[in-house]
C-alpha cells in the first residue's frame, strides 16, 4: 500500500475509533476490531471470480475512495455495503486484472564446468548435440 492509501486506511481506522462506542486503553483493540469488522468483511464481499483484479488493500482503499464520491455526489454518507455494490458493480467489474510481472531470478545459476576435453564425432548418430552443450 502506498504512503497515501495508507493514510486513508489509517484515517477509517480513526473514525472508527472515534465513533466506536467501546472504550479501550489499547489502540490495538480498536484495530483488531477495525479489521474483522471493517476491512475483512468488504474484502471477503469481493466476488471469487474479480478477486485478481487489485490486492485486498488496494480495494479496500479504491472502496473508500468510491464512497467519498457517492457521498459527494449526494450531499450526504452513504452506507459501505451500498457503496461496496456500487464499486463492484460500477468500477472493479470492468477492470483488467493486475498484472504480474516476473523479472529475471535474483539469484545467481551455477553452469558445470567442463574441465576434461569432450571427444566429438560428428559421423557419430549416437552423440545428440543436447548432450555437449
Amino acid at each position: 500500500v502506498e504512503e497515501n492509501q495508507a493514510r486513508r486506511l489509517l484515517n477509517d481506522l480513526d473514525e472508527f475509533r472515534a465513533r466506536s462506542t467501546k472504550q479501550w486503553a489499547d489502540e490495538e483493540m480498536y484495530a483488531h476490531e477495525w479489521l474483522t469488522r471493517v476491512f475483512e468483511p468488504v474484502v471477503r464481499a469481493i466476488p471469487y471470480d474479480l478477486r485478481a483484479k487489485l490486492e485486498p488493500a488496494e480495494v479496500f482503499h479504491q472502496v473508500l475512495e468510491h464512497r467519498w464520491y457517492m457521498s459527494q455526489a449526494r450531499g450526504r454518507s452513504v452506507p459501505l455495503a451500498e457503496v461496496l455494490t456500487s464499486y463492484i458493480n460500477d468500477v472493479l467489474r470492468h477492470r483488467r486484472d493486475e498484472a504480474t510481472i516476473m523479472g529475471p531470478p535474483t539469484e545467481t545459476m551455477s553452469l558445470p564446468v567442463i574441465t576434461g576435453s569432450v571427444p566429438v564425432d560428428d559421423e557419430d548418430p549416437d552423440i545428440d548435440w543436447r548432450d555437449l552443450v
